[in-house]
């Protein structure tokens, strides 16, 4: 005997078991040993206090396609799931880049934003983001009540191959 049920039903009573559909958040792709050395760094520094953490500096790159239409991949998820790994749109970042911007910020502290032109390498991001942007943050942060007279600021950058090149 088959039993004719409609979409609206189906959706409500995935509703009540805490399920609705969500739009997955972009992460950008790691490898399993990725998240191992993630997991190695959280508890190699867990000990950490805020003032600890106040006296780094982390600084990212982003890059934006102009133009480029976004895909949204939907999850069926309850809320408390949101970052769980079946719930997550991996992000292959490939193509041509249009526009990329760096900037870093250390405590409440933040640097301007230096706008990225052409190729990068290790070369053009200390000429482009750590000579005119990164140098003088430092400069202000060492002032800083809190950093002032006690050990130097930990610079904190992933490994791109741009951040491990000998010149930057």
């Amino acid at each position: 005997m088959t039993k004719v049920v409609s979409t609206q039903t189906i959706q409500r009573k995935i509703h009540k078991l805490g399920k609705h559909s969500r739009i997955a958040p972009k992460i950008p792709y790691l490898r399993p040993q990725d998240f191992q050395r993630r997991l190695a760094f959280a508890q190699a520094y867990c000990h950490w206090t805020i003032n600890d953490w106040a006296k780094v500096i982390w600084t990212d790159k982003l890059a934006f396609k102009l133009g480029k239409r976004v895909n949204w991949v939907r999850a069926w998820r309850m809320a408390s799931k949101k970052w769980n790994l079946e719930n997550l749109a991996v992000n292959h970042q490939s193509g041509r880049q249009l526009v990329m911007i760096w900037g870093a910020f250390c405590g409440l502290s933040q640097s301007t934003i230096a706008f990225l032109n052409g190729r990068m390498n290790a070369t053009e991001l200390v000429r482009q983001a750590y000579q005119p942007t990164l140098r003088p943050f430092v400069e202000h942060m060492e002032q800083a009540p809190w950093i002032r007279g006690q050990q130097r600021l930990l610079l904190v950058e992933d490994n791109a191959p741009i951040h491990t090149a000998m010149w930057s």
